[in-house]
């Protein structure tokens, strides 16, 4: 099973105070959120006997920042210099997840399965 969310959000806003000078500003933000969930089984049988089962559960989620912003001013002028242009940018990005995995091994004759927990957590 798996979930996808994702939200954007864009601005943009100009002014032109007069017929020289105009002023640029454009912004976008978004979040994600993603979970999923997995469960898997395998048999394996050696001439109609089972030999070995795997059951394997997994599970990950995951959200997620974004955003970035410009700014850019332009003047009019006259002779050699007719557009003057200057602009700035800047972004960020953040996100967390965290993977969780669990696998179960049954073995002939065992009763005791091998268990083998994985978890991650992860933060840029």
């Amino acid at each position: 099973m798996s979930k996808n969310y994702s939200h954007n959000l864009n601005l943009g806003w100009k002014n032109k105070s007069d017929s020289t000078r105009t002023l640029l500003f454009n912004a976008n933000l978004g979040l994600t959120n993603t979970n999923e969930e997995d469960l898997s089984i395998a048999k394996v049988y050696s001439a109609g006997n089972l030999i070995n089962n795997l059951e394997s559960q997994a599970q990950l989620n995951r959200e997620e920042l974004k955003g970035n912003g410009a700014f850019t001013y332009m003047k009019r002028g006259k002779g050699a210099f007719r557009l003057f242009t200057a602009g700035a940018t800047a972004g960020f990005a953040t996100g967390l997840s965290n993977n969780d995995r669990l696998n179960l091994t049954h073995y002939l004759g065992s009763t005791v399965p091998l268990i083998d927990d994985q978890f991650r957590d992860n933060t840029t």
